[in-house]
């Protein structure tokens, strides 16, 4: 079963869904709005029916929300298959996941620099995408471990902030993870969701015959060039939308967390 909850604050339900997302035994939290106007609607699933049950009473004397249990199996069939063991799922990078996001990309680069970038992006809010994977835990009910992460961040054409692409870096996945397609699953859902967000552009700095498969060419090739002229056989750029970068020529900047 799930909780279902209506209120007409969003913030009082946007903080009681984060408050339960921290929980040990949480499986996900749920918002959105409904048809009524000025009505919003969180679910929270748990470990147990139980528990489920007893956050149900606890929460129905509450005198701004509306609370409900939901039979969750009527839903099985809408539903994606699950997540093989073999497989992994591509989830948002939330605060709580920052430690271990850390230890995952010091370990794919075998150095701290990446993840300090990452903190420093971080700490401005500039992490316009950031999206982890995770596996499935070996026992249920425990925690998915984390074993990628990608992110991508503002970039800018001469300083030109008009004209806003992303650039992405770092990608990053556990070493006993590397060679599954998890990399791979990561970019694919962080260009889709570029793509949904209106941006015009992304820029990579790497391995062509890796970034080609996702149809990055070369960035000279768009009009742009990277700051260091050495790099330039492994920067390359995509148009998320038809012409994109119509007109557009210059040199790409990255966040100031990335040193040129």
């Amino acid at each position: 079963m799930k909780l279902c909850i209506v209120a007409t604050d969003a913030v009082l339900l946007a903080d009681l869904l984060y408050a339960l997302s921290l929980r040990a035994d949480c499986y996900f939290v749920k918002y959105g709005t409904v048809p009524r106007d000025g009505m919003y609607l969180g679910r929270c699933m748990l470990a147990t029916n139980d528990a489920v049950s007893e956050l149900c009473q606890e929460l129905k004397g509450h005198p701004r929300l509306m609370v409900s249990l939901q039979d969750d199996a009527w839903f099985g069939r809408f539903r994606a298959e699950p997540v093989a063991e073999s497989d992994c799922g591509i989830w948002e990078d939330w605060v709580e996941h920052e430690a271990e996001v850390a230890a995952v990309v010091e370990a794919a680069f075998g150095r701290p620099d990446e993840a300090q970038m990452i903190a420093a992006v971080r700490a401005t809010r500039d992490d316009t995408i950031s999206l982890v994977a995770q596996i499935p835990p070996a026992q249920s009910g425990q925690r998915w471990p984390i074993v990628g992460h990608v992110m991508l961040s503002p970039v800018t054409i001469d300083g030109n902030r008009e004209l806003m692409g992303l650039g992405l870096a770092p990608l990053a996945v556990a070493p006993e993870y590397q060679r599954r397609g998890f990399g791979t699953k990561l970019v694919s859902a962080a260009l889709r969701r570029a793509r949904l967000f209106g941006h015009p552009f992304v820029v990579v700095l790497g391995d062509p015959g890796y970034y080609g498969r996702f149809g990055f060419v070369a960035a000279e090739r768009l009009g742009l060039r990277y700051p260091v002229a050495e790099a330039a056989p492994h920067f390359m750029a995509l148009e998320l939308r038809a012409g994109g970068l119509d007109g557009v020529a210059g040199t790409v900047h990255y966040h100031s967390a990335f040193a040129e």
